[in-house]
């Protein structure tokens, strides 16, 4: 089982999932836009999640899953 974006890259960095967006026929523009609206979705995970009533252990646990999206 492989979960990389590209053929040769695995990390979880943005850049790469737009350089491989014509694959999906994704245009660089919409690329761009679908990248901004996904951050701009879960850049304050951890403030809902805190709302929410979360455990700390539990943001805590989850904040590297996160962190490319994180101010």
């Amino acid at each position: 089982l492989k979960l990389n974006i590209s053929e040769t890259e695995n990390s979880l960095n943005l850049d790469v999932a737009k350089d491989v967006a014509e694959y999906f026929r994704i245009k660089k523009e919409r690329a761009d836009e679908i990248i901004n609206e996904v951050v701009g979705a879960v850049k304050k995970w951890n403030v809902i999640a805190k709302e929410l009533g979360l455990p700390n252990s539990q943001i805590e646990g989850m904040k590297k899953a996160f962190s490319n999206f994180e101010n």
